[in-house]
């Protein structure tokens, strides 16, 4: 028996309700998946820099860092600090060091 036209515009109407709702799954899925990834990228950034500072020389806890390249010099726990490229650190066993050296203190670190 040959289908109606109403029936074929209902199944044409269900298949689209149907791709519709894939597609809808299908990114709500890849935008879970790369926010996931985005978050494990983060937190292994601050691991690096939190290894990096453990391989740090062995000074005080007065410490600050630099970059080779910039004009300023960070505290430990300035968030500015840990922007910067691992192989770009340079230490100072304290704030006079990195003076002496034409750094100045950044304005982000209070």
């Amino acid at each position: 028996m040959p289908e109606s036209i109403n029936e074929k515009i209902n199944k044409i109407k269900f298949l689209k309700d149907s791709f519709l709702l894939f597609l809808i799954f299908l990114l709500s899925a890849s935008a879970a998946f790369l926010m996931g990834l985005l978050a494990k990228q983060e937190s292994m950034e601050i691991k690096l820099i939190k290894s990096e500072l453990n391989h740090a020389p062995d000074f005080k806890i007065d410490f600050v860092l630099a970059s080779k390249y910039g004009k300023n010099y960070y505290y430990l726990w300035c968030q500015s600090a840990k922007r910067i490229k691992k192989e770009n650190i340079i230490y100072f066993k304290n704030a006079r060091e990195a003076e002496k050296a034409g750094y100045k203190r950044a304005e982000s670190c209070k």
